[in-house]
């Protein structure tokens, strides 16, 4: 069974108070020898700041994805908020699973679940341009997949400040 919710950032007014708005998406990173690196982000989409994260050689599961997700409540949430913090995704698996669901029951004081509607990116256009910016930054020169396929190449596990697990 798979859960869906609605699109509530359609509305772009609901999400005129700063901090109650949050975008995860996940992206993949082509690597040399057909291997790949799985990133799941979590940003406030009011300070443009990532408020979870991990990264993976493996698809990130909804276990890890909602790990990060408490943590990053856990942090930014001593009392119940006035409002409740909107958590925009896409119509990913990991989204639409009944654990990512127990997670949305689990913190229903805290947040309200958001979804992309089928077959719409544009619908998650914020974390979609973080995710191209992210991939295409360059540090020292070098964009994050080549820093990655560099440390890959030379048997590391991690890459700058981040580490594979």
């Amino acid at each position: 069974m798979k859960y869906y919710y609605s699109n509530l950032l359609a509305n772009q007014n609901k999400t005129a108070k700063a901090k109650i708005a949050w975008v995860a998406d996940i992206t993949e990173i082509e690597l040399n020898q057909h291997k790949k690196l799985y990133i799941f982000l979590c940003l406030n989409i009011h300070i443009n700041r990532i408020i979870a994260q991990t990264i993976s050689q493996k698809t990130i599961t909804t276990r890890a994805i909602v790990k990060y997700l408490i943590k990053a409540i856990n942090q930014r949430f001593t009392i119940l908020p006035k409002i409740k913090v909107i958590i925009h995704t896409y119509r990913g698996t990991q989204f639409s699973s009944k654990a990512y669901n127990n997670f949305v029951e689990q913190f229903k004081e805290i947040i309200e679940p958001n979804m992309s509607r089928e077959n719409t990116p544009t619908d998650n256009s914020v974390a979609e341009r973080f995710m191209r910016t992210f991939k295409e930054h360059k540090i020292d020169g070098r964009t994050l997949e080549q820093s990655s396929q560099e440390a890959l190449l030379s048997g590391l596990k991690s890459y700058g400040n981040i580490v594979i697990y």
